[in-house]
């Protein structure tokens, strides 16, 4: 499959349908075209065009039901955050194991927030940025940070506090000349460290987030409700109802909250 690029109200797809028979599928929102000369001689054009069919329905169905939903852009940083029963004796176990003290603002967060999804966050901060996933855990929680990986890391004086997508970890350190500042390790970098912000509550600052839209916490029968009501009942199918469901387990038990430190 060649990238794909933009077109005005389409999305264009390369897709060698065989090696003798090239072609590219054209897909806009309402219809499919198919190019290249040997894309309509193809034995496997009628499998490609209804897998393709298919897909173009996926498509317009969910723009039409995020785009319902505004998404305001650029909130203060929203958590989703883990339960808290229990936080304060596991902070008292890591201090005292690894002989250290949290930065009073770090453990006022865990205190309150014990880490928690981040979805839609990003931050910039001294020419760096990212998503971010989500800030680690104690316990047992979604998104819990290791002994193994604390052990890993404690000797060079840095906690892991948080992780974006593509496995690049976010640090506070403990060094007395950069006490609770934050560093950002690229892992496509051997973990290249990089200092992003002087304490912990700098770095909140510099974070972002977007609200989910509400379409995205709906449950399967009312997102079916709410398509028929619009005439469109008749495009749910299993595929379209697999798909809310893969969005209903990511999303469905998330509440977001603006983070206060």
């Amino acid at each position: 499959m060649t990238r794909g690029r933009y077109c005005p109200r389409s999305y264009l797809i390369g897709i060698s349908i065989t090696k003798a028979h090239p072609g590219t599928i054209l897909i806009n929102l309402r219809t499919i075209h198919i190019a290249g000369t040997g894309a309509l001689k193809s034995p496997h054009y009628q499998k490609y065009s209804e897998l393709m069919t298919k897909t173009l329905r996926l498509i317009h169905t969910t723009r039409m039901i995020w785009h319902t939903s505004k998404v305001t852009g650029d909130e203060d940083m929203l958590i989703a955050k883990f339960g808290t029963d229990g936080v304060s004796d596991e902070i008292s176990k890591i201090e005292s194991r690894y002989s250290i003290t949290f930065p009073k603002q770090y453990k006022d967060f865990l205190l309150r927030y014990n880490g928690g999804y981040t979805p839609k966050t990003k931050f910039r901060a001294k020419g760096i940025s990212s998503d971010i996933k989500g800030f680690y855990g104690l316990g047992a929680v979604g998104l819990s940070i290791s002994q193994e990986m604390i052990s890993a890391w404690i000797p060079q004086k840095l906690f892991p506090i948080a992780c974006d997508s593509f496995g690049n970890i976010l640090f506070i350190c403990f060094a007395s000349d950069n006490y609770e500042s934050i560093f950002f390790g690229d892992h496509e970098k051997g973990m290249k460290l990089s200092l992003i912000a002087n304490d912990f509550s700098s770095f909140i600052r510099a974070c972002k987030s977007d609200k989910l839209p509400e379409a995205a916490l709906r449950s399967i029968e009312e997102r079916k409700a709410a398509l028929i009501e619009r005439g469109r009942g008749h495009i749910i199918t299993p595929a379209l109802i697999e798909m809310w469901q893969v969005e209903l387990d990511k999303y469905g038990n998330m509440r977001q909250e603006e983070v206060v430190v």
